[in-house]
């Protein structure tokens, strides 16, 4: 995704629990009125500059972070007392990630119950706190990517952060 678009287009990334119309169905001039919108309803910063200091591998993931915020979530939650919740898909990424970092994975505090919301959440945090590193304004874009549920559950647990070749790997997975 280009820098404009992270910085002036939010709702096309926000999660629908924050916008009150569904944005991809709506005219662009209906999209920019939604965007003004949402740039004032939560009061998103505006840069002096249109670009920012993520790199090129958030850039490019963008629009999939929610999926990848998935990636990350079973690669940090132990979920051996669910497989229910992974497809052959999750699977096969959790074994091409650890092929290809060859990382020991930090593991969160055991979950007496994981629902898909905590996956989410275990990911979530970490890709949050990777953007605030590079870019402090892009923190809060960042969070309204994800439902109400899964913000609420942000701060009620420890999650670990996974190395950042763990995070670039899932991104690299999830985009192809």
């Amino acid at each position: 995704m280009q820098d404009l678009q992270i910085l002036l287009s939010p709702g096309s990334y926000f999660h629908h629990d924050h916008m009150n119309r569904p944005y991809h169905g709506l005219s662009e001039m209906l999209q920019a009125i939604q965007n003004q919108y949402l740039i004032e309803k939560f009061q998103l910063p505006l840069p002096e500059k249109m670009t920012s200091n993520l790199p090129p591998m958030i850039k490019k993931s963008w629009g999939n972070l929610r999926e990848i915020a998935w990636g990350l979530g079973l690669l940090s939650l132990d979920t051996t007392h669910c497989p229910y919740f992974l497809s052959p898909a999750d699977v096969e990424m959790r074994k091409y990630v650890l092929a290809e970092t060859r990382s020991t994975l930090l593991m969160a505090e055991k979950i007496s119950t994981v629902t898909p919301n905590h996956i989410v959440a275990a990911g979530a945090v970490q890709i949050i706190d990777l953007i605030s590193l590079f870019d402090p304004m892009l923190k809060s874009r960042s969070e309204y990517m994800f439902s109400n549920q899964v913000r609420r559950l942000l701060g009620s647990f420890y999650f670990p952060r996974q190395p950042y070749n763990v995070v670039e790997k899932v991104c690299h997975y999830v985009g192809r």
